[in-house]
């Protein structure tokens, strides 16, 4: 298996291999073996630019609806297509508990256990603890045919190589509650929003503390007197990462805030030197 990052200046790194039975670092380049014919790689990974020489594969004439969404946290345009997709994307784009995502960010090179194919996922996840999760995002069970569950068991294996993680993702698990989607759109909509230095300072204040309060405790001492715009400053808080609720509840005075610890950004394999 090998990794392959491609931009417009083509910078080449030198391989680096290890024991394809151990966890790899999915930095490196992977090989089963001495890469011969007789114990060839298992194949690779490139990784997709956008507005590079490799660039996302979301083009015209598509089945499912396309998007662009402005992302503070990855710092680009996350192109993606399909609902499912773009509601998956929000729900990263403001979840504390995720510390960087990516919509179309890798095409994967299966060499082994069968014929050579490739697959695109549609997000890649980076969890807090390091763990890199690929999602395929489906509507229904119904739309994946016995050829994509076989491709698919191969690409976990791929996957499991890498010491990476798969899952597939449908609509109605992505929506959730009859709440979680309003919830979503009303966070999302709060991030360019600008806080004052007490409202912020106050908010770590709070944070430092590092145990769950209630949303409307928070309201309370970040802008007493004013509910409106108390409402409006939490909303920027879980925007921000700085705290995370349950999604699929519907949001009142005790719903409880949960605080985020500190964390150094980090970018998914592959994009470090975008800082991404």
């Amino acid at each position: 298996m090998k990794i392959r990052t491609q931009h417009p200046q083509r910078a080449r790194t030198t391989p680096d291999f290890c024991d394809e039975k151990h966890a790899a670092d999915s930095r490196r380049v992977i090989a089963a073996g001495s890469g011969d014919p007789i114990d060839p790689p298992l194949g690779r990974i490139v990784v997709f630019r956008h507005g590079g020489e490799i660039q996302p594969v979301v083009t015209r004439g598509g089945l499912h609806l396309r998007f662009r969404m402005p992302s503070v946290k990855t710092g680009m345009t996350e192109v993606g297509e399909g609902r499912g997709e773009e509601l998956l994307a929000m729900q990263c784009e403001i979840d504390g508990n995720v510390s960087n995502f990516k919509c179309h960010p890798y095409r994967f090179d299966i060499a082994f256990g069968g014929p050579h194919f490739t697959y695109r996922p549609d997000l890649a996840i980076l969890h807090p603890d390091g763990r890199v999760e690929i999602v395929e995002v489906k509507r229904t069970p119904d739309d994946l045919s016995v050829e994509d569950k076989v491709k698919l068991a191969r690409v976990k294996e791929f996957l499991r190589r890498c010491d990476w993680d798969l899952s597939i993702r449908y609509l109605e698990d992505i929506r959730g509650s009859k709440w979680r989607e309003h919830n979503v759109a009303n966070i999302f909509g709060r991030r360019a929003m600008e806080l004052t230095s007490s409202e912020m300072s106050g908010a770590e204040v709070i944070r430092a503390q590092m145990r769950p309060i209630e949303w409307g405790e928070v309201v309370s001492r970040l802008a007493p007197g004013d509910r409106r715009h108390g409402d409006a400053v939490v909303e920027r808080l879980l925007a921000g990462g700085l705290f995370t609720v349950d999604l699929d509840a519907r949001f009142n005075d005790r719903v409880l805030l949960t605080p985020t610890g500190k964390a150094c950004p980090r970018t998914l394999p592959g994009f470090e030197a975008l800082g991404v």
